[in-house]
């Protein structure tokens, strides 16, 4: 059994998109060893998952990518822009095969049908689109979310597309009729990410009120929930063990791990992702590791779960023992609950709904005329890896042909040729060796053997001079070894003086009489140890003053909060100007929505723009969730009064008041929007940032 220390590891960090920052990454579902990054410098690079080289790029968008995916046999990768485009490339074929337009605004999210050439996406703007990738047509559009979506991803059976968005609704819709099958509406919050369980007709659901929910599809109703307790954070990426019994959920800088029936947590696993923005969550049935995978600016980071050391593997129920390092089987009818499993997939499952190539790109709004897929181009940075990867899978065999079991010349090639390269497990690092090299450097970097000093050999008379002979010429083997010890040979040659007499003179000769002699520094006496801590102090003592103060401001704004109300402990922090007094006043308000008013915001916004100047990340990262709260709870009071305002005749004091503090904070959000199209900005601001970009583009007048 694994220790503590070993259940995880990071597995990779490198820098990824430079200049500019990851906004997105997808991993590959079927062997967790493939990964996608976007960034706004308008690439998709492709890696492999435990090498920091990146083995492919794909050029071609106008606009930052801002959703990856890939389809479950992992040779083909879909791309949305927050132009609206979506590029979906073939990595077999190191061709762009379609791209798609007809979206008005970015592309959230994305999923490729698990056997058909259909792809779902959804939109900033709520609605998600269902295209017919042969056609380079929309077929249907599919219209009743009113905030941003989530997430869209196709069932197993690839019958049904679920949408979740931040309007706390999720629904559910059936591909061959086009309409909506079921809707989950009486949620608390918004859905952060889906996971469909691998046989049976059941679905967790990860939400922004620090819960995940397991969700019947057969009877379309809630079955369990977590705590709001069991995690500080809302969690941000989940995936179902191969098994079927327990749920991973990345909560904050943990890895949380959920039973499904009946719903209680096993175990929380410090992993220490808490820092980045984690992306993708894939775990691997051969060896029970869970591969997470995140950015933070320009870096991509990987980490190794081992499932098999953690819960409920360590500790596994009676009626979980005989589960326990076994795929699911995906033929069984139902599960020891009861429940229904997912229809198995037919070959010729298409839509019912049949549009013509003119009537599919009216039905998107626009085609794929307008973008130019030439103006696309695939580099591949790594041929090696590219070929192992990615290789056609149109070879033709020689003949003879070797002894198989199957015919045909793809027959005995897996669905992804990377999938044999993945035979072997992430191995932790250990202490002894920190660092290993690749296995092709292996042999560069063994150090040569060296060769031992040369002996003094016994003074002897001077030979008779003798006839001269012919000396025979050096072998190869002498004369690579010359060449490879060129250093060797020449400290082994020394030259000799000689005297008259012809012999050897014993002279004695140090390399030190030929340098210039250096004056030793004086010894500096050794320092006491009172010394030692009064330096240790000094710095200590600077920073216990500045946290001193930081608490005396802390418990001023506490007491006004207290004694009046929360806008007076507002303006209380305000007239401190302490901004790390103001980032922990809007941490407690971002966590209690509800204290938000349009003149907190007012009074607030001027600050929280301030802080987009910082040089701090992470303050630049608060103010902007700040902002982006304040922009989805009173954008449409702000449109609407400074529209309207004037147009009544009268004076209306309270009219006026609240038109006053619309103005203040619009000019805000103006001077915000000019601030995050810096990119270094926008990059400190990390994904809320980008949010907030794009909700700024919908309130200007």
């Amino acid at each position: 059994m694994m220790t503590e220390a070993k259940k995880c590891w990071k597995l990779t960090e490198c820098v990824a998109h430079t200049p500019g920052s990851v906004t997105c990454l997808s991993l590959g579902q079927l062997t967790g060893s493939i990964l996608a990054t976007g960034g706004d410098d308008k690439m998709v690079k492709l890696w492999v998952v435990g090498r920091t080289s990146c083995i492919m790029s794909l050029a071609g968008h106008t606009a930052s990518v801002e959703s990856l995916r890939f389809n479950s046999k992992e040779d083909k990768l879909a791309a949305g822009s927050l132009s609206g485009v979506i590029k979906i490339w073939d990595l077999n074929e190191a061709k762009l095969m379609r791209s798609l337009s007809g979206h008005k605004a970015a592309v959230s999210c994305l999923d490729l049908h698990p056997f058909g050439d259909f792809a779902v996406s959804g939109c900033a703007d709520g609605s998600a689109k269902l295209w017919d990738i042969r056609r380079k047509g929309c077929i249907y559009t599919y219209k009743g979310h009113t905030e941003p979506l989530t997430c869209v991803k196709f069932s197993p059976d690839g019958r049904w597309v679920v949408t979740a968005g931040q309007d706390s609704v999720i629904k559910i819709w059936d591909l061959e009729a086009g309409k909506i099958q079921a809707e989950f509406a009486e949620l608390s919050a918004g859905a952060t990410d889906l996971s469909f369980h691998p046989s049976v007709l059941l679905m967790a659901a990860a939400f922004q009120d620090k819960t995940v929910r397991f969700l019947d599809l057969e009877l379309f109703q809630s079955i369990g929930s977590t705590l709001e307790t069991d995690m500080p954070t809302p969690p941000r990426r989940i995936a179902f063990n191969p098994d079927g019994n327990s749920v991973y959920a990345s909560c904050g800088d943990t890895l949380k791990i959920i039973n499904v029936e009946p719903t209680a947590l096993l175990e929380t696993v410090p992993v220490g992702w808490g820092r980045l923005t984690l992306a993708d969550l894939v775990v691997s049935a051969r060896h029970n590791q869970l591969i997470g995978a995140g950015f933070a600016h320009s870096s991509v980071v990987t980490y190794v779960v081992d499932v098999k050391s953690c819960a409920p593997y360590v500790t596994p129920a009676p009626a979980q023992a005989a589960a326990v390092l076994s795929p699911p089987d995906k033929d069984r009818p139902t599960t020891t609950s009861g429940r229904k499993s997912f229809n198995q997939p037919e070959p010729n499952l298409v839509p019912k709904t049949k549009t013509s190539k003119k009537k599919a790109a009216l039905a998107g709004g626009a085609g794929a005329a307008s973008v130019d897929e030439e103006s696309s181009e695939m580099q591949i940075h790594d041929p090696e890896a590219y070929n192992d990867i990615f290789a056609p899978k149109r070879a033709l065999r020689r003949s003879p042909s070797p002894p198989s079991s199957s015919s045909g010349a793809g027959a005995s090639r897996p669905a992804h040729a990377f999938a044999a390269a993945a035979a072997k497990p992430f191995t932790p690092p250990t202490k002894e060796s920190p660092t290993k090299p690749p296995d092709g450097d292996q042999r560069r970097a063994a150090p040569e053997p060296a060769s031992p000093p040369p002996q003094p050999e016994p003074r002897q008379p001077p030979p008779q001079p003798s006839p001269p002979q012919q000396q025979p010429p050096p072998t190869r083997d002498r004369a690579r070894s010359r060449e490879r010890r060129p250093e060797a040979a020449a400290a082994a040659v020394t030259p000799t003086p000689r005297n008259n007499g012809g012999a050897p003179a014993a002279v004695s000769v140090s390399v030190s009489d030929f340098l210039p002699q250096q004056q030793q520094p004086p010894q500096q006496p050794a320092e006491s140890d009172e010394d030692l801590v009064s330096k240790f102090r000094h710095p200590h003592q600077s920073f216990m003053s500045v946290i001193g103060a930081r608490e005396r401001h802390l418990r001023r704004v506490r007491s006004m909060w207290s004694a009046d109300t929360v806008k007076t402990a507002v303006d209380c922090a305000l007239l401190i100007q302490d901004s790390a007094v103001l980032i922990d006043l809007l941490n407690v308000l971002t966590a209690n929505q509800s204290l938000w008013t349009l003149d907190i915001s007012a009074a607030l916004l001027p600050a929280i723009r301030d802080l987009f100047n910082s040089k701090h990340a992470s303050y630049v990262e608060t103010g902007a969730t700040a902002a982006l709260l304040v922009l989805r709870q009173f954008s449409t009071l702000i449109k609407s009064t400074l529209s309207a305002h004037g147009l009544s005749p009268g004076v209306d004091l309270s009219r006026e008041d609240r038109a006053q503090r619309c103005r203040v904070c619009y000019d805000c959000f103006m001077q915000i929007s000019s601030a995050l199209a810096s990119p270094d900005t926008l990059s400190k601001a990390g994904q809320t940032g980008r949010e907030l970009k794009m909700f700024l583009l919908q309130l200007q007048l």
